[in-house]
């Protein structure tokens, strides 16, 4: 019969619940998970468009030039207009001389509608290109007329300033005139503000604009008549 010490029995049930306890604690423990990145969503900051050109010295011109020809052969005795001045539809420009068309009725009647030359539209008479005395021939240029309500600022920029706004002036060029947004600043030769603002009418390359700048035009109201052709302004974009 075998024997049984006291001692052993004890340290075999200590060595048992040992076990067991190990195996509880390896059921109970939790499996370690690893973390999820956490993808945080944003919208970007909208950026205001803000001025496409910025800053110019410009030239004041009339948005609209008309011709004045004359219809017949004869000399310039009278020059009715100051050079500058607005004038309206139907004021006497110019007379050439009406003597040699008194010969008879039809000459007569001819120069009563011919030898006095009147302006057609309301503008500003632009300088005489023949002098009192000049013998004036069919077709040919006597002065031009400028349309000045709205009137027209012209200057030109780096043709890379065009270039990075090009969408957005092409945008602004594709709508009526009445829907393009007044943008546009002017300031005169003393400092002071023009109270009306103005919007862009033409922006791009011409033929007689250097390779790396463009001609861009701005309109102005001008009711008054205030602004004038000739007058050096400075324009400035105030796009928001």
């Amino acid at each position: 019969m075998r024997r049984i010490y006291p001692g052993m029995a004890v340290f075999t049930l200590m060595a048992v619940a040992g076990l067991a306890g190990c195996g509880k604690k390896e059921e109970s423990a939790p499996q370690a998970t690893a973390p999820q990145a956490q993808v945080a969503k944003t919208t970007p900051p909208t950026q205001p468009e803000g001025p496409i050109f910025g800053e110019a010295i410009a030239t004041l011109e009339g948005s609209a030039n008309m011709p004045i020809h004359a219809q017949i052969s004869g000399y310039l005795i009278k020059q009715a207009y100051q050079e500058g001045a607005a004038v309206k539809p139907g004021d006497l420009l110019f007379v050439i001389d009406p003597k040699p068309f008194h010969a008879d009725l039809y000459a007569a009647q001819v120069s009563a509608g011919s030898t006095r030359i009147t302006s057609p539209i309301a503008g500003v008479a632009g300088r005489a290109i023949p002098g009192l005395g000049d013998w004036i021939k069919p077709g040919m240029t006597l002065t031009t007329m400028a349309t000045v309500d709205p009137i027209e600022a012209e200057f030109t920029l780096p043709y890379i300033a065009y270039q990075n706004s090009a969408d957005r002036i092409a945008k602004v060029l594709k709508l009526p005139m009445e829907e393009r947004p007044e943008s546009f600043e002017l300031i005169l030769a003393d400092g002071t503000a023009y109270p009306l603002k103005g919007r862009l009418s033409q922006a791009g390359r011409e033929t007689l604009t250097p390779p790396d700048a463009v001609t861009v035009r701005v309109l102005f109201p001008n009711p008054d008549r205030a602004l004038r052709p000739g007058q050096y302004v400075k324009v400035r974009d105030v796009t928001p």
